[in-house]
């Protein structure tokens, strides 16, 4: 096999790889900075570059492109073990019968589950403070439920990271209140600009972002928890880049916080790539 037809067989995955990461880095770039890692956005762009500008097929080369896809697909399992998302069962549509039946109670479940156990610790919250878009056809439900996962995920941490707070200082704010998370409404098959972008590289379709905007009022140790459990919980959670801290009016008061969550799904890229070579 030469490296024409090993790249040919292998591009659309190599490169949705590195469209996962790229998502993932870029989208949490704000974790990145507070956490370290920030350069690992840009060896992962330099890297599809290089692939991209091989034009040459002599032994050498397909040395390097096999070391190159070996080492793409070391990177893919790091994705998918510490940045994709992957919705919990209940959140699932398939196997659940009539999605007209099971949607509703999905939803009636997330919105008690959230206000109820944030209630039981203090924090302020309506239900009305948790927003989706309405989903009617069985796509819509399916993508909407994934949105709901993310939600409910990104709300019961933000709790517990005030809770936590909280036990460890006596007097600490903690989270005070949760004001807005809404699922942003999804536009078409890809999520985002950054994905709409992706079709120019053949990679549209095989990485797909749900995003959860929110708002609160916490003191900065609690946003800081939170962070850090959006880190490192799974399923995981990136923090968009559009975060915003406003002070409160008087020293010790809780900060405004108010962004965006990026849940990253990444398609089965093999059985995409065969599905399109099917085709």
């Amino acid at each position: 096999m030469d490296l024409q037809d090993f790249w040919q067989e292998n591009k659309r995955w190599i490169l949705g790889v590195v469209a996962g990461l790229i998502v993932y880095w870029v989208g949490g770039g704000i974790v990145s900075a507070v956490f370290g890692g920030a350069s690992a956005s840009g060896r992962v762009q330099a890297m599809a570059r290089d692939l991209q500008r091989e034009e040459y097929y002599d032994a050498q080369a397909l040395r390097t492109a096999r070391e190159e896809n070996e080492r793409l697909t070391a990177l893919v399992e790091q994705v998918r073990q510490h940045a994709a998302f992957v919705p919990d069962e209940e959140f699932v549509l398939t196997g659940k019968g009539d999605p007209d039946l099971y949607f509703p109670e999905v939803e009636r479940r997330v919105r008690t589950r959230i206000v109820a156990y944030a209630q039981e610790r203090s924090v302020a919250i309506d239900e009305r403070d948790l927003v989706w878009p309405a989903a009617v056809s069985r796509e819509e439900k399916e993508q909407t439920l994934v949105g709901l996962c993310a939600l409910q995920h990104a709300a019961l941490r933000l709790v517990d990271a005030g809770e936590q707070v909280r036990q460890e200082v006596a007097d600490a704010v903690g989270l005070q209140s949760i004001e807005s998370m809404q699922i942003e409404k999804r536009a078409g098959s890809s999520t985002s600009r950054r994905g709409r972008r992706a079709a120019d590289s053949e990679i549209a379709g095989l990485v797909d972002e749900y995003r959860v905007k929110f708002r609160f009022r916490a003191d900065t140790a609690t946003l800081q928890a939170w962070l850090e459990k959006l880190r490192s919980a799974s399923p995981s959670i990136g923090l968009a880049p559009e975060l915003r801290v406003t002070p409160g009016d008087q020293v010790g008061d809780p900060v405004l916080v108010q962004g965006s969550l990026a849940a990253l799904v990444i398609r089965d890229l093999s059985a995409s790539d065969s599905s399109n070579q099917d085709g």
